[in-house]
């Protein structure tokens, strides 16, 4: 399957004008983009980005940063870092403000581990078109290593303010690839604050309230406290998980006693919901989107 087929796949879901006809690489399809048009979508983008995950799967996700970076006044530049425990790795997409026509120039340069800009970058053409940029690499001019090893890289990215499809595709010296691409898919992170409140196992009994607390998926679990600072003995956590269809998944919502490690509590929604929560007979969440 073509790359590009596939990265236009991953992204239809959350943009109802793709599904009505096949996107061809030719320039009729594509709207000239102005340089305030470009300003105003990319300065939308920058936030906290997660990979949704099985829900039995332990792990949080790829987490994923992206802002702009400062460039002369020639250039815009969108940074993606994915922050690890011994480094960052990730990459700067630099585009050029004034392009004129329905493709934008640009380039593709790595981020090193120290955080500083490569010196091995590679060309790369954008499109701006219905709430999506996207981009790609050419294998042929984006090559690695020495000339008789060189690794050449296809690499696709297309954007929206919501999602994030990163795919990549390695060639070898005689240009060709048998390995499927390496795709990677992220969503929009929020912030979500709320409060919590837990009684004894008696129906009845007096509530305690804990102080307002703020979750994010793949975090820690919270361990809510009151406004003396005694833990209510709940662990509050919220994950990002794989739903019914790709490119929609879900928040999950649950709750567990500290000490025993047992769920009492779940909760689902869309992930790009304004609140979420649950009430039982022992525990009540509401919790609101920053």
């Amino acid at each position: 399957m073509n790359l590009k087929w596939l990265l236009m796949a991953c992204i239809a879901l959350v943009l109802a004008a793709c599904t009505s006809a096949p996107v061809r690489d030719d320039s009729t399809d594509a709207i000239p983009a102005s340089t305030e048009l470009l300003e105003a979508f990319v300065t939308a983008l920058p936030g906290r980005f997660r990979s949704a995950t099985r829900l039995d799967d332990p792990e949080p996700g790829v987490l994923m940063l992206t802002d702009l970076r400062a460039v002369d006044d020639s250039a815009i530049a969108l940074e993606f870092i994915q922050p690890r425990d011994d480094d960052n790795r990730g990459f700067v997409l630099v585009l050029e403000r004034h392009s004129i026509g329905p493709f934008i120039a640009g380039q593709f340069v790595p981020v090193q581990a120290d955080g500083t800009l490569s010196t091995r970058t590679c060309p790369m053409r954008f499109r701006l078109l219905q709430g999506l940029l996207s981009g790609e690499t050419d294998p042929v001019t984006c090559r690695f290593g020495s000339a008789e090893n060189s690794v050449g890289l296809l690499k696709e990215v297309a954007v929206t303010v919501d999602q994030i499809v990163i795919a990549d595709q390695l060639t070898g010296p005689d240009r060709r690839s048998n390995e499927s691409p390496d795709v990677l898919r992220l969503h929009r992170l929020a912030r979500f604050r709320g409060n919590v409140r837990v009684r004894d196992n008696e129906i009845g009994s007096a509530w305690r309230m804990a102080e307002p607390v703020e979750l994010e998926a793949g975090m820690p679990a919270a361990e809510p406290v009151d406004a003396a600072g005694m833990g209510l003995d709940v662990g509050v956590a919220m994950r990002l998980v794989e739903g019914q269809a790709a490119g929609q998944p879900l928040l999950y919502l649950q709750i567990d006693e500290v000490l025993s490690g047992k769920v009492i509590g779940q909760a689902w929604a869309d992930a790009q919901a304004g609140r979420i929560g649950l009430a039982l007979d022992r525990i009540q969440i509401d919790l609101i989107r920053q």
